[in-house]
């Protein structure tokens, strides 16, 4: 395992921290030698360093304070009238009352296929499954409402969202959901890295409970943005990176436990900002890593 000093690796940009709890844990190899003369001794040691910032309310971050507010994160700046109910069982029962205004659903053995042009529309997830899917194809933003349920897709993401636009994930009230992807994915075309992957920006809320077995490769992926609002989210565990972004990732509340096999958390070609949260943090490499040394006018690193 690395060294505990590469939890520090060189951030090059904003990793803005104020009112949140962070706990990082994880191997550390040290060379302790014993020689009666020398006064030194030598050995292999476990460390475990834990970090509580909850008592800092100011300090000084590598570029702006920008706590990276978007009006347009906001769930409640956003109207979605039309529900689709989608309940995972012995058999996949599809409620579905915009058929006929922007939004079409297929079901071939558990795996469930969106394909929507309409305006507004939330998609309610529940029941268990152990050998289906969601995939998402949507020209508008939506609401994907996870009431309940627990996905487990043998060669696949469990949620995969072909779609660079807005998907706020909501955790309901009181229920806990689960989300596992197979250790081999189905040979495609498209771009999916992660059990619960989306090509657009991902914003969770909510204060229900998700845990994630990311089998693959990362737990959570998305090219664009993650935003963490609110919400209990688990990685169990991450073949790679529990959470991995393109371009962001920005926690403004709820509780983070991540255990990966590479890093915790990493921004490939972005910032990293938390404004608040409660985060447990358990990698094999870094805990929260992000860089950026492209010329993307795209990319705002503050």
């Amino acid at each position: 395992m690395k060294n505990l000093d590469n939890f520090s690796r060189t951030i090059r940009y904003a990793i803005v921290m104020a009112g949140i709890t962070l706990s990082i844990s994880a191997c550390k190899k040290s060379s302790l030698s014993s020689n009666t003369d020398s006064g030194t001794t030598t050995g292999t040691t476990t460390s475990t360093t834990a970090i509580d910032s909850s008592g800092i309310t100011t300090g000084t971050a590598e570029g702006s304070k920008e706590t990276g507010y978007n009006a347009d994160d906001l769930i409640a700046n956003s109207t979605f009238s039309g529900v689709v109910t989608i309940n995972f069982g012995s058999s996949v029962t599809i409620g579905n009352p915009l058929s006929t205004a922007g939004v079409t659903i297929t079901e071939s053995n558990g795996d469930v296929v969106i394909n929507a042009t309409a305006t507004g529309v939330e998609y309610q997830l529940s029941g268990t499954t152990t050998n289906g899917s969601v995939k998402i194809y949507s020209d508008k933003k939506f609401k994907l409402t996870l009431n309940g349920t627990n996905i487990t897709n043998a060669d696949g993401p469990a949620i995969n969202i072909q779609s660079s636009k807005r998907a706020f994930i909501v955790l309901a009230d009181n229920t806990t959901n689960t989300l596992t992807d197979g250790t081999t994915y189905a040979a495609s075309t498209e771009d999916m890295k992660g059990t619960l992957f989306s090509e657009g920006q991902l914003v969770f809320s909510g204060t229900g409970s998700l845990t994630i077995n990311g089998n693959y490769k990362h737990g959570i992926a998305s090219d664009d943005y993650v935003r963490i609002i609110s919400g209990t989210i688990t990685i169990a565990k991450a073949a790679t990176d529990g959470i991995h972004t393109n371009d962001a990732f920005i926690a403004d509340g709820g509780t983070l436990t991540i255990t990966a096999a590479s890093d915790a958390i990493e921004c490939e070609e972005g910032y990293v900002i938390v404004n608040a949260g409660t985060f447990v943090l358990k990698p094999v490499d870094d805990g929260i890593a992000a860089s950026y040394t492209g010329t993307d006018a795209a990319i705002t690193p503050y």
